[in-house]
């Protein structure tokens, strides 16, 4: 069986990513998936729900070293 790791590093190979770039897709997906959430929670989409799907984002996506 492949581990998620190991996985990550053969697409990195394949596409000549580097594995930051890979952290970020994924912490991209993430996002994406909660902000789907935060939507289907609220009847009533306003610049509220957009404020908070942008500050969704940006702590998401946030890389620590």
């Amino acid at each position: 069986m492949v581990t998620k790791k190991e996985l990550l590093s053969k697409i990195a190979v394949e596409k000549r990513l580097s594995a930051l770039h890979l952290k970020r897709i994924v912490r991209l997906r993430i996002a994406l998936k909660k902000i789907e959430v935060l939507i289907d929670k609220d009847n009533d989409i306003t610049d509220d729900t957009y404020v908070k799907c942008n500050e969704l984002i940006r702590s998401t996506l946030v890389i620590t070293i």
